[in-house]
C-alpha cells in the first residue's frame, strides 16, 4: 500500500508536476500505528480505520484538482445558493471519469469503492460511542479491507501510467513485478 501510494505520488509529479496526495508516508512520516493489530478490538479496528482514511480521502490533495475540475458544486436551499466545496474521493472519481475512458471490466467507480468504504466505515464510530468488544472476525475484515485498498491503489496507478507523458517513467520493478503477500 505505501508503496504504491508512493509510486502514484511519484508518476502524478511526472505528469502534473504536483502530487495526488500529500503525504507518501515514508520512512519518519510513517504512522506507527499502520498495522496489522495484535488484539481484535472495536476499538482498534476503528483507530486503523481512522488512520487508513486519513491516510487516503484526507491526504488527497485538492490542490492537484485545480484547474482540472470544478472543486465546488452550487446547491440550493430555500431559494439561497451555497456554495459547497466536494469531498476529496468525489474530485477524484469525477476527475478520474472525466480524463481516463475505461474499457472493459473495472470502471472507475469500482475502483474509488473501497476508499468511499473506508470512509463510511469511519464514519460510525465518530458519532457515537461504541462499547471496547474482543471480536476475532475483525483480524479478517482489517484483511479484507486492506487487500481491497491495496488492489484500488495498484489500479489508480496502472490508470496514471497510461497517461502518454508516463511513458519514460519506470514502475519500480519490485512493485511492478514482484509477488505482494495478501494476508
Amino acid at each position: 500500500f505505501l508503496g504504491e501510494l508512493k509510486c502514484l505520488n511519484e508518476i502524478s509529479e511526472h505528469i502534473f508536476k504536483i502530487k495526488l496526495f500529500k503525504e507518501s508516508f515514508e520512512n519518519k512520516e510513517r504512522p506507527r500505528e499502520f498495522s496489522f493489530f495484535f488484539t481484535p478490538t472495536t476499538k482498534n479496528y476503528h483507530d486503523f480505520i481512522h488512520l487508513l482514511d486519513k491516510m487516503i480521502s484526507d491526504n488527497l490533495n485538492q490542490k492537484f484538482f485545480k484547474g482540472k475540475i470544478q472543486l465546488h458544486e452550487l446547491k440550493e436551499e430555500d431559494g439561497i445558493y451555497i456554495k459547497e466545496h466536494k469531498g476529496t474521493l468525489r474530485l477524484l472519481e469525477e476527475w478520474l471519469t472525466e480524463i481516463f475512458n475505461i474499457q472493459g471490466d473495472g470502471s472507475i467507480s469500482d475502483v474509488i469503492k473501497p476508499f468511499k468504504q473506508v470512509r463510511t466505515a469511519r464514519q460510525s464510530p465518530a458519532h457515537k460511542v461504541n462499547e471496547n468488544k474482543y471480536d476475532i472476525s475483525l483480524i479478517e475484515k482489517q484483511r479484507e479491507t486492506m487487500n481491497d485498498v491495496y488492489n484500488s491503489m495498484r489500479q489508480l496507478r496502472h490508470i496514471f501510467s497510461l497517461h502518454p507523458k508516463a511513458k519514460d517513467y519506470e514502475i519500480p520493478d519490485w512493485l511492478e513485478n514482484e509477488k505482494i503477500l495478501n494476508l
